[in-house]
C-alpha cells in the first residue's frame, strides 16, 4: 500500500470515528425535570451513578455506622467532595450516633489533587485546633470523614485532613494525620 493511499485510508476511518462520536453525543439527552443524577452516565473520572450516599458517623461499640442520605445530583469532583463533607458535619443524627466533631466545625477549603488526594480542611473560629480526644474517638472522628470522603469517590486514593488551613501531625495526640489516609473499612460496623 502506498503512503498516499493509507493517509487516505487513515483520513477516512478518522472523520468516521469522528461522525460516530457526533452522534453518540447528539443521541444524548438532558434529564427530565425529576430524573435526578441516575439519568445519565457519570462523566469520566466522577462516581459511577447512585441515587444515595453513605456517610460514616460514630457509634457504639467503636464502630462507624453508615446512614444513607441523596446523592448530590451532579458536578466536578472537588464540589462532589464538598458537598458530601459538608452533608456530614451538618446532617442531623439519631442516637446512638453522633457527628464526628462538637458543633461549630465546619468545612473550609477542599481541593483533590492531581495524584488523587483529597485535602479536607475542617476549621472552628472557637477552636484554635482540634478538639481533644481519647484515642478511640478521635480515630473515630478522623476515620468518619476519610472513610465518607473515600467510599464515596472511586477517584481520591488519600485523605488529607487540615485544621484551621494547617496540617496537623494528630488531631488528638494519638493518630497520625501528618500524611494521606486510607479508609479504613475495619471500622466499619456490619
Amino acid at each position: 500500500m502506498s503512503r498516499q493511499a493509507a493517509a487516505i485510508l487513515f483520513g477516512t476511518a478518522f472523520v468516521f470515528a469522528a461522525a460516530a462520536l457526533g452522534l453518540w453525543f447528539a443521541g444524548r439527552r438532558a434529564p427530565a425535570v425529576g430524573e435526578g443524577a441516575a439519568a445519565e452516565a457519570a462523566a469520566p473520572g466522577l462516581p459511577e451513578e447512585r441515587s444515595t450516599l453513605q456517610l460514616y458517623f460514630p457509634g457504639r461499640r467503636g464502630k462507624l455506622y453508615p446512614a444513607e442520605r441523596p446523592w448530590p445530583a451532579a458536578g466536578e469532583s472537588e464540589e462532589l467532595l464538598r458537598e458530601i463533607v459538608g452533608a456530614l458535619l451538618t446532617a442531623p443524627v439519631e442516637p446512638p450516633l453522633h457527628p464526628p466533631f462538637p458543633p461549630g466545625v465546619e468545612l473550609g477549603d477542599v481541593f483533590i489533587s492531581p495524584d488523587g488526594v483529597a485535602y479536607v480542611d475542617l476549621s472552628s473560629s472557637e477552636l484554635a485546633a482540634p478538639p481533644s480526644a481519647g484515642s478511640l474517638a478521635e480515630m473515630l472522628a478522623v476515620y468518619s470523614v476519610v472513610n465518607t470522603v473515600l467510599l464515596n469517590l472511586p477517584e481520591v486514593r488519600g485523605v488529607v485532613l487540615l485544621w484551621n488551613g494547617q496540617q496537623q501531625i494528630s488531631f488528638s495526640g494519638h493518630l497520625d494525620t501528618s500524611r494521606p489516609l486510607k479508609a479504613r473499612r475495619d471500622l466499619v460496623a456490619g
